[in-house]
């Protein structure tokens, strides 16, 4: 048994759902579980040692169970004021990757909002992007307040298109694919780290490595080198249908945009690539959808140019295999689907 599979059992042994995990080394995985339906943050480590240490770094933990740390109520040696926000009552956690950041949600409905906590030394970068974005000509979150290590944002209103695809038809890819033409035919603000073919290469290349340490396998098709320069746009960089807020209103739907974390600068096709992927990758996880007609209908709302259409298989191909890796952590049949993919295109 690989230590992941080890650390999978620990976790239900537990009696935790596992709903995703983030590789921090060789040895220590950042956890995000859920404990009687609640998101709790935790580590798996696999050496004593380690964990040992690393439990003497977070003094108010109050559980250690076998080679688990558990942080409970927000707990967190980085997201210093997780705790105290959620100690006061008055907003929800949402989700908490460890020492990294967390979503907190205040209110309900129309009048929801969202404080994303971060570490301190990303704070601004994530004001930043929140910023632009906000000033889009787009459907997006606005700006409420921020403070040292937070930003807090208007919900847009809607459901995820994750939620929709069995009560909603292919046609309003075409509305999609327009909106995404929208944000990338905005003005490029000024951003000192553009996201070009080869940064993407490396993300690619550093997931697979994270797997390789874990012992997740994967198909020994790494697309070398780059697919050379493209259109240079605003990007979103982690474009998918959980991030594309829908609202069927009675005149019709209108569409959102939410998470441009990553906002940044580089080539259309990688946006493009990232829904379209995901898009394939859900109907292999058994939703109600027609991935190819999906597929058209972006296209032809977004009418890609030459070059993008030439860049986009490749893009394709870095988004699976990375894919691949990012589930190869997570319960569930979705990494052995891509991986599937990723053989038959060989």
């Amino acid at each position: 048994m690989t230590i992941l599979a080890e650390a999978m059992e620990e976790i239900a042994d537990q009696g935790l759902e596992l709903r995703r995990a983030w590789p921090a080394g060789p040895t220590v995985l950042h956890l995000e579980v859920l404990d009687s339906g609640v998101p709790l943050a935790g580590q798996f480590c696999s050496d004593a040692d380690l964990l040992q240490k690393l439990l003497k770094t977070y003094p108010r933990v109050t559980e250690s169970r076998g080679r688990l740390l558990l942080q409970p109520n927000g707990v967190d040696r980085q997201l210093k004021t997780l705790a105290g926000r959620l100690l006061r009552g008055t907003c929800e956690l949402i989700s908490h990757r460890p020492e990294r950041r967390a979503v907190l949600r205040t209110g309900t409905g129309a009048n929801s909002c969202y404080t994303k906590v971060v570490r301190a030394k990303r704070k601004q970068m994530l004001l930043d992007s929140s910023l632009v974005a906000a000033s889009l000509p787009l459907l997006t979150p606005a700006v409420l307040t921020h403070d040292s290590d937070s930003v807090t944002i208007r919900a847009v209103p809607g459901r995820p298109l994750h939620e929709l695809f069995a009560g909603v038809s292919a046609g309003l890819g075409r509305q999609i694919g327009e909106m995404l033409r929208e944000l990338h035919r905005t003005p490029v603000p000024t951003m000192a780290l553009p996201h070009d073919a080869a940064a993407e290469a490396a993300v690619t290349a550093d997931w697979c490595q994270r797997a390789a340490e874990w012992d997740i396998k994967l198909p020994d098709i790494l697309p070398s080198g780059t697919c050379g320069p493209g259109e240079r746009v605003l990007l979103h960089r982690d474009l998918h249908d959980k991030q594309i807020i829908v609202d069927l209103t009675e005149s019709g739907p209108t569409i959102g945009l939410i998470d441009f974390d990553l906002l940044t600068v580089g080539d259309a096709a990688l946006d493009l690539a990232n829904l379209l992927v995901h898009l394939e990758l859900r109907v292999a996880q058994g939703h109600s959808l027609d991935a190819g007609a999906w597929r058209h209908q972006i296209l032809q709302g977004y009418q890609p140019s030459d070059l993008t259409r030439t860049q986009l298989p490749w893009y394709e191909q870095q988004t699976r295999l990375r894919l691949a890796a990012v589930y190869g952590f997570r319960p569930g049949q979705a990494h052995r689907l891509l991986v599937d993919q990723l053989e038959e295109a060989k």
